[in-house]
């Protein structure tokens, strides 16, 4: 399984597949306040924006989103990525 790097403000954090089922996970376990409620994709309160790498869905979200804003209840890096909170 691969580990990857979360860029966040002056924060690293990091995921890694065999512990770690989505982006929401990693922030809540390191304290990192972020809004959520469905976890399914359909109320897109953990939206952040991707300023840099690349995620890969589960699914389809299902929440209307903008260009760059991800929902982290329902991705996973697939390399090292650079987000901030929206």
């Amino acid at each position: 399984m691969k580990s990857f790097k979360i860029f966040l403000k002056k924060r690293e954090i990091f995921f890694d597949r065999k512990f770690h089922r989505n982006i929401l996970e990693v922030l809540q376990n390191n304290q990192i306040p972020i809004g959520y409620q469905c976890q399914l994709g359909f109320c897109g309160l953990c939206k952040v924006y991707l300023k840099k790498g690349d995620i890969s869905y589960f699914y389809r979200p299902i929440a209307l989103l903008k260009s760059k804003e991800i929902l982290t209840c329902i991705c996973r890096p697939v390399n090292n990525i650079v987000i901030e909170i929206c």
